[in-house]
């Protein structure tokens, strides 16, 4: 289970509306709580084990800023999926593709979560 918790992710901005599009998603908190329990694994590899397990606080809230920035560009990404898949083919009026504004977001979170991973992780 992640250290950080779906209240988090929703602080992000993340809203039920957004993943209306994808009917079997009925309880939102449950579903961030599986985007973020399924990174753990990814954000222990990234941060080794003895950083993810400290108990030192200021290390805590890194862990817990990691997977809620890993989790946000997840969801991001199935945003920009949902954005693409009800978008009209070849809009003329489109000037920006669909979805790319959710795929520039994802790649922001994920830019985050490195820059804290990094200076967890220094180099040796």
């Amino acid at each position: 289970m992640s250290k950080a918790n779906a209240s988090d992710v929703k602080k992000l901005g993340f809203s039920h509306a957004m993943f209306s599009a994808i009917p079997e998603i009925v309880d939102f908190d449950l579903y961030l709580q599986e985007v973020l329990d399924e990174n753990v694994g990814e954000v222990k590899a990234k941060l080794t084990v003895p950083v993810y397990d400290s108990v030192d606080p200021d290390i805590l809230l890194d862990v817990k800023r990691v997977e809620k920035y890993m989790a946000a560009a997840e969801l991001w990404e199935r945003r920009a999926n949902i954005v693409q898949s009800m978008a009209i083919p070849e809009d003329p009026e489109s000037t920006i593709p669909a979805g790319q504004s959710e795929q520039t977001r994802a790649e922001t979170y994920k830019t985050r979560a490195q820059e804290i991973i990094d200076r967890l992780n220094p180099p040796a």
